[in-house]
């Protein structure tokens, strides 16, 4: 048997499998009973999840052999992943395309084979869901289509374990991204936010800087879901002046620029310059992202904004 050619798509299909980090993996339960199951409804004592590797084939799941792999020299399942229809050998032992196949000719002395690719979204196979018999044989139409219905169960477990690694490292670098992002704002003065008021009134702070304790001392999780705890503290003779700045930024999304105070429970009032560029979201969401800091001296002109003219 002739080695099989290298598909077009080798380098993409091989990342692919990669990505799905289960090369080498223990024994999974879902695929094992997936393997079983194509056994039973094929009537064959041999039934394989085989990944086709760079230099080999690899068994993720087997019923009827204790073998792990073999050299994709000698494997059916890299001849099955080069077309998109069912490969099926009645007959290995005659057929021209087998006959002199080490796998035919030793062990396991594969007469039967029938294999569906394992075709990922993207087009790319990975590997096969087959059946093998040691003795020569058939396979009835409807023991095809319920194999193609269990490789296509088998592709979707393993797009699965690949979405969930790419949405692992994605979380992971959000994570990295999100850290950067407070280091800097820890060396802002004031506060970097993110606001949002939404069609029913009701606003939050999707992000805040650690600055927004000292500001208005309340924690970046207090107001994450809930603005109620900023706006308590809106001094009484500026919160109208508030409301009306932020009500003509979100409908003209013209930029947020207001010098207001606050006024706390223990008496201290702050004077607290703003300064924010607005935008919508989904056509309804007014979110603006800001930064806030203390104006002593009710100018309108904080430490950073004389410095930088923002």
């Amino acid at each position: 048997m002739p080695r099989a050619r290298i598909p077009a798509d080798e380098m993409q299909r091989l990342n692919s499998l990669r990505e799905c980090c289960i090369l080498d993996s223990s024994p999974e339960k879902t695929f094992d009973d997936l393997t079983a199951l194509a056994a039973r409804l094929c009537d064959a004592p041999i039934a394989l999840v085989s990944l086709v590797d760079a230099e080999r084939q690899w068994f993720m799941s087997a019923v009827g052999t204790e073998a792990k792999e073999t050299h994709r020299d000698s494997a059916f399942c890299a001849h099955a992943i080069l077309g998109r229809e069912p490969l099926v050998v009645r007959d290995a032992a005659i057929d021209p395309r087998t006959f002199d196949n080490a796998l035919v000719l030793g062990p396991p002395h594969i007469r039967f084979y029938a294999g569906i690719p394992l075709r990922t979204g993207d087009g790319h196979a990975l590997g096969t869901l087959c059946v093998i018999d040691t003795a020569p044989r058939d396979i009835t139409a409807r023991q095809l289509a319920d194999l193609d219905s269990l490789a296509r169960l088998v592709t979707s477990q393993l797009e699965l374990r690949r979405l969930n690694r790419v949405l692992s490292q994605s979380q992971s670098q959000l994570q990295q991204m999100h850290t950067r992002l407070n280091e800097i704002a820890t060396q802002v003065p004031g506060v970097v936010f993110q606001f949002e008021l939404r069609p029913d009134g009701s606003s939050c702070f999707p992000y805040a800087s650690e600055g927004i304790r000292k500001i208005y001392r309340v924690s970046p999780e207090e107001v994450q879901h809930d603005a109620t705890a900023v706006f308590s503290v809106l001094h009484p003779d500026d919160c109208e002046g508030v409301v009306e700045s932020m009500r003509i930024s979100a409908r003209d999304l013209a930029p947020f620029r207001h010098e207001y105070r606050v006024q706390f429970p223990d008496g201290e009032v702050r004077w607290l310059y703003g300064n924010s560029i607005p935008s919508r979201q989904c056509g309804e969401v007014y979110r603006t992202r800001a930064c806030l800091c203390d104006c002593p001296d009710g100018s309108g002109i904080c430490g950073w904004n004389r410095t930088t003219g923002f």
